[in-house]
């Protein structure tokens, strides 16, 4: 499965999809227990692809009881590289 998060306005950085990516990479593989492996792309505005990741449902578990916690996920853009493999 294939999630892509591509950027409103022109005004948005890349850096600006990463916790948004996350919160919803975790928030599906947590509705959807038949996922095992998520792919997720972020693309610029005007469809130019940023960055791809690959996340795995064992690297992202311990990572589910966060998104429940208000600070916790505040820092949801750190999380990635502690479970999603970024892909060229």
């Amino acid at each position: 499965m294939t999630l892509v998060l591509q950027l409103a306005h022109d005004r948005f950085d890349e850096d600006m999809s990463h916790g948004d990516g996350v919160r919803l990479a975790l928030k599906l593989l947590i509705q959807i227990p038949t996922i095992q492996e998520l792919s997720v792309e972020t693309v610029a505005h005007n469809g130019r692809p940023l960055r791809k990741y690959r996340v795995t449902r064992a690297k992202a578990a311990p990572f589910f009881d966060k998104l429940d916690d208000p600070f916790e996920r505040r820092r949801a853009r750190d999380w990635w590289d502690q479970f999603a493999e970024r892909v060229k």
